[in-house]
């Protein structure tokens, strides 16, 4: 199993325990809520049952007493009482006066809002959920000859969610909304500050390759002066194909010493630098393997920089030999596509997994035993970076091989 591979698993699994962690906060949390909510029930029935018996109490009694405290207690769940001709008889803390100041000017028109108030706020209720406690109470009321009249009265108290509980059901959705989003922005923070190091790190080896190449460079230039000075026989063919060796190098350590540095890109006939490029990879690859270059355009010049994208068709080209295994076929196609010009560069090799169209891409990542894994990321970094461009694939089918696709900007 390579990085990647584990990387992706670590996520799924991060993802998974995220989501017990989530799910178990809210169960939790609406457990709660629901323990919160029956015992405020129970505390509006308690209030209500000292509603009904205030009306029949000594004010000056004990009882009185101990009653006013539990009704005057409830200083948190929102009651509205109604009788048993539908009518608002009261309400507690319902703070209507605050909807009342803005346009009420006197206090019959206060009154007003206040009732419009708390119809609106009943009606919600009603839509809601069946909070509301029925109450009956016996009104005893003096006659004549000290008899009393006993009258039986219906009130309904409908009830709210207290404050307390309301934010209680809401909070941890805010919680986890606000862990996500400080956990997404840190890592976005150090993805870039990781990336900001690889690509320190990439530079730092792309410059001391190159300067580590220059040295024997100019001493085996020196070896080709010398062996053309002699004239020996035989040593001027062996110097021509040193230096034919020689420029391969010279353009490698070109390529390399360009990684980090925005170079330079200048109009180019797009047709004619794949043409070479395909010639010298079609040399050193199978006879089994046809190459074809096929252009849709007029061979209109293209800004891009000579070395560095020919660094990437050579990867691309080279892999695709690869998945060959000795014989198929290479083509590779140019058309424009609006303000981009497209290269599509086909092998007819062992397809890729869609799973992997985008891990090809990253470093390290390799399907060869002894592959570093590091040409097509050099590839993307080439094209995306410093062309502003774009490289992907395209397709990759098992009877129809595969297409790597570059859009390069007009």
């Amino acid at each position: 199993m390579n990085i990647y591979e584990r990387k992706f698993r670590w996520k799924i699994l991060l993802l998974l325990i995220a989501l017990v962690i989530a799910g178990l906060t809210l169960w939790y949390t609406n457990d709660l809520a629901k323990k919160i909510a029956i015992e405020e029930e129970r505390k509006i029935e308690i209030w209500a049952k000292a509603q009904s018996l205030v009306a029949n109490l000594d004010t000056e009694s004990e009882s009185f007493q101990f009653v006013q405290e539990i009704i005057t207690g409830n200083n948190t769940i929102p009651v509205i009482m109604v009788d048993e001709r539908g009518i608002i008889t009261g309400s507690r803390n319902f703070d209507s006066l605050k909807v009342c100041r803005g346009w009420a000017s006197n206090d019959t028109l206060k009154v007003e809002a206040n009732n419009l108030f708390l119809k609106d706020q009943l009606g919600e209720i009603e839509k809601q959920s069946s909070k509301a406690i029925e109450i009956n109470t016996v009104i005893e009321i003096p006659v004549e000859n000290n008899e009393v009249y006993e009258h039986e009265l219906k009130q309904t108290y409908y009830y709210k969610d207290s404050t307390l509980l309301a934010q209680l059901k809401y909070y941890p959705f805010i919680q986890l909304a606000t862990i996500g989003i400080f956990l997404m922005l840190s890592y976005l923070a150090f993805s870039a500050a990781r990336r900001s190091e690889q690509n320190q790190v990439w530079v730092g080896m792309a410059k001391e390759t190159a300067h580590q190449l220059g040295t024997p460079l100019s001493s085996i230039i020196g070896w080709v002066e010398y062996l053309r000075a002699k004239e020996e026989n035989g040593t001027s063919k062996i110097a021509d194909e040193l230096e034919k060796d020689v420029q391969r190098l010279n353009l490698i350590t070109n390529r390399f010493s360009k990684i980090g540095s925005q170079p330079k890109l200048e109009p180019v006939n797009l047709y004619n630098e794949l043409k070479k490029t395909m010639q010298y990879v079609q040399k050193r690859a199978s006879t089994k393997i046809t190459f074809d270059l096929e252009s849709a355009t007029n061979h209109d010049d293209v800004k891009i920089s000579p070395p560095l994208f020919d660094w990437v068709v050579e990867n691309i080209l080279k892999n695709a030999l690869d998945a060959m295994d000795g014989k198929g076929e290479v083509s590779v196609d140019i058309h424009k596509n609006g303000k981009y010009t497209i290269v599509d560069l086909y092998n007819s090799g062992k397809p890729l997994p869609k799973s992997k169209w985008k891990t090809i891409f990253q470093p390290g990542y390799s399907t060869k035993k002894r592959g570093w894994g590091l040409g097509l990321s050099l590839s993307k970094r080439i094209i995306e970076q410093y062309h502003k461009g774009k490289i992907f694939v395209n397709s990759s089918h098992g009877k129809r091989g595969t297409t790597f696709r570059i859009m390069l900007p007009n």
